[in-house]
């Protein structure tokens, strides 16, 4: 076998190709160049203790991402990012989380860590703890964020985005949908509509789920009568069996849908259906 490196033709014979790190899902950071940005954010920095860009966490001050527990083994780990200014510093914690979707709990002790710089991982149970990753400066000028296993720093991983979309929505997953669109397909019992909703990929637990308000204008879902048309009354809706695969949107207090009949949980205007799973 033959590899070319740095423009130089290397006869490996019929050795196999080992390398000290994996060629590639070397990144821990999600969105580590921030390209994806399912809520609108204008920055990074746009709301305080709340995810702005997927999967980093602000807090007023400091910018956060959690690598999740189940992706956390006992090791050595290297961070590396770029920086178009000059003022990032950064710190870790390896820590549990007791609450969800507020980014990491309060009071913990970080650790400095610099650009290049080491993490160990020495946890009695491994797979057990979240590792939180702190930045502060301008984190306006933070790119490139890279955590991997070993002790050197690699070049950034670029994925592509619809690979980074995907992991992504484990935490978070926002359907935009335009006016007129049809979202779940359910049923009606006892004059009462409901229809279940599978996410686009599974959660990393049961989310906390936003819908639009219910009503018949713009800006509003409701479920429509069996002739696809509006009922005479759109009732309120809520969710049921919410699990990290998907859920039932069920309507009540409605008037004018037979029972036994389809009904189409429809969207009126532009919104948003909001699914949280974030650390």
């Amino acid at each position: 076998m033959s590899v070319v490196i740095q423009d130089t033709l290397v006869d490996l014979g019929t050795a196999d190709l080992k390398t000290a790190t994996p060629l590639s899902h070397r990144n821990l950071i999600i969105n580590g160049d921030f390209r994806i940005n399912q809520r609108g954010a204008t920055s990074r920095t746009q709301t305080s203790s709340a995810y702005n860009y997927d999967r980093w966490y602000y807090d007023g001050t400091y910018l956060y991402q959690g690598v999740e527990d189940k992706n956390v083994r006992n090791g050595t780990f290297t961070l590396s990012w770029t920086d178009s200014g000059s003022d990032i510093t950064a710190h870790y914690v390896v820590s549990t989380d007791t609450t969800a979707s507020n980014g990491p709990d309060s009071g913990l002790t970080y650790t400095s860590v610099s650009n290049g710089g080491q993490i160990t991982v020495n946890e009695t149970t491994e797979y057990s703890k979240h590792l939180w990753i702190r930045f502060g400066g301008t984190v306006a000028n933070l790119s490139k964020v890279q955590l991997e296993e070993g002790s050197v720093a690699t070049p950034f991983e670029h994925r592509i985005y619809g690979d980074e979309l995907q992991r992504c929505f484990r935490y978070y997953e926002q359907w935009d949908c335009v006016d007129g669109e049809n979202v779940a397909i359910g049923t009606s019992y006892g004059g009462q509509p409901s229809a279940l909703v599978k996410y686009v990929a599974r959660k990393r637990t049961a989310p906390a789920v936003e819908l639009p308000p219910p009503g018949q204008s713009s800006g509003t879902v409701s479920f429509l009568n069996g002739t696809g048309g509006y009922p005479t009354t759109t009732g309120t809706h809520s969710t049921s069996g919410v699990t990290d695969r998907g859920l039932r949107i069920v309507g009540a207090s409605y008037s004018g849908i037979s029972s036994a009949q389809p009904s189409t949980f429809f969207n009126k205007g532009s919104n948003s259906f909001k699914f949280d799973a974030e650390l």
